[in-house]
């Protein structure tokens, strides 16, 4: 990461200074249970590296299981609104939002249909008709 941000998650640590990595990291933890027994035990080792000076912060990151299922929780709903053709509140109010420019789903989120915009079928083993 750099200078700003690798300072910033020294000082705060990654759950205050890096949220989305945090969550990442939690939902790892709780889900890969089942594959790597005693995950969610041990604590991870969350690794940054400043990309100007080339050092390393490192942080052991317990599990937090209130945070991994807020964050499943909210895939769940992502998806459910996804199948019913649902658009979810917008980041902002307007188009030419700085991260809504870097978007991939501008099209989309904004109403202008795009080819390739297909509806997919996520709980079943049927693929959805492309143009229906």
């Amino acid at each position: 990461m750099n200078a700003k941000n690798w300072r910033a998650c020294v000082k705060d640590g990654v759950a205050i200074s890096k949220p989305v990595y945090a969550s990442q990291i939690a939902i790892y933890q709780a889900y890969m249970e089942p594959v790597v027994p005693g995950i969610s035990e041990a604590p991870a080792l969350f690794t940054a590296i400043n990309k100007d000076t080339a050092e390393l912060y490192h942080e052991l990151v317990p599990l937090n299981a209130a945070l991994a299922q807020r964050m499943s929780d909210r895939a769940v709903r992502i998806l459910q609104a996804t199948d019913a053709g649902d658009l979810l509140p917008r980041i902002a109010q307007s188009r030419d939002f700085y991260e809504c420019r870097f978007c991939s789903y501008a099209d989309r989120c904004w109403g202008e249909r795009c080819l390739g915009n297909a509806p997919v079928e996520r709980f079943s083993r049927e693929r959805a008709e492309p143009w229906a």
